[in-house]
């Protein structure tokens, strides 16, 4: 339930801080965007990219429908289809290498929505272009 005075994304912060004070390497954080808005998801994610940037930490962030706007806080993505693993590499490189199997992102498209599209069993990805 919702705490008076304290909102999901201050309660994702707070939890993400509490995750902080291990100082582990890597963060690792699965769906950090369930409950919150995009305004709400870009900001946590943007205060996360900032703060492990700032202490030398790696991210792995599970984030279905990402906003064009969180998508570009990724340096690297991984993009699965059907549970096998489809590519793993820059963002920058991304759109290249689908260009060079065939599959052009539509203009009407975002990157991560393009992305999102191969990835499902009903995207232009065929399991048996892998």
């Amino acid at each position: 339930g919702q705490i008076r005075g304290v909102s999901r994304e201050q309660r994702r912060l707070v939890t993400t801080g509490e995750m902080l004070m291990w100082n582990a390497s890597i963060i690792c954080t699965d769906e950090i965007s369930t409950g919150l808005d995009a305004a709400s998801t870009y900001s946590t994610m943007h205060k996360l990219s900032l703060l492990a940037n700032f202490l030398g930490h790696t991210r792995v962030i599970s984030l279905p429908q990402p906003s064009p706007q969180s998508f570009a806080l990724f340096d690297e993505v991984i993009v699965l289809a059907q549970s096998y693993v489809i590519y793993v590499g820059p963002v920058a490189k991304v759109l290249p290498y689908f260009t060079n199997l065939g599959h052009t992102k539509p203009e009407q498209l975002d990157v991560a929505d393009f992305l999102q599209l191969i990835g499902t069993t009903m995207g232009i990805f065929s399991i048996n272009d892998i």
